[in-house]
Order: C-alpha cells, then sequence, then structure tokens
C-alpha cells in the first residue's frame, strides 16, 4: 500500500472504494485496539505485550497508518477512533525507540 498524502489513502483505500482492504486492516487495527486498551487498564504489561506481539510490528503499523487514522477521527468526527492503538504504540516506543523504515521488517535502534 503506497499514498501521497490522506486525500490519495482516501481515493485508493477507503472503505467505500476498497472495502476488503479496509477488512483487513481494520481486523489488525482492532487487534492493536484491545491490546492497548488492555495495557492502558493495566491487564497485560507493556514489556510483556511487546515481546508477545511481535512489538515491531505494533510501531510499523501505527508509524505507517497512525497520521491516516488520526486524519479519519477528524473526517467521521469521532476523535476516540482507535485510541488504545495510538496508546499502545506510544507505550512501546517509549521502552523500545526504533527507527522505522518503510520496508516491513527493517528497522534500526535509536
Amino acid at each position: 500500500m503506497k499514498w501521497t498524502d490522506f486525500d490519495d489513502f482516501a481515493r485508493k483505500y477507503d472503505s467505500s472504494v476498497n472495502p476488503d482492504n479496509w477488512a483487513m486492516r481494520a481486523k489488525h487495527w482492532t487487534f492493536l485496539e484491545n491490546i492497548g486498551y488492555s495495557v492502558k487498564r493495566g491487564l497485560i504489561d507493556a514489556d510483556m505485550a511487546y515481546y508477545e506481539l511481535a512489538g515491531f510490528y505494533v510501531l510499523w503499523m501505527w508509524d505507517k497508518f497512525g497520521p491516516v487514522i488520526t486524519q479519519y477521527r477528524k473526517t467521521i468526527n469521532i476523535p476516540e477512533w482507535f485510541i488504545n492503538f495510538e496508546y499502545l504504540a506510544k507505550e512501546l516506543h517509549k521502552q523500545h525507540p526504533i527507527e522505522i523504515r518503510e520496508v516491513y521488517g527493517e528497522y534500526r535502534p535509536k
């Protein structure tokens, strides 16, 4: 998936034009939203979440889709949309600051 800005993303991947892609993303985002909620509530330790969930995956997903999610919050007027996914990514990044590169699976510790 590649896009230049939010409008380009929406033209290519919005649920109204690409429902299969949306379903795939929503499955991942919702899973991470639920894990983020559990970390926020103290039900799961953030460090455990990082190692059990391949934390790089969480950080990569937020790095790639966070700006899109943030813009959708404004567009659909739901400020809390996937807020726990964001929380999870920020908590994991505090403990494991890495620089994400566009190529999945490639990272460098800061």
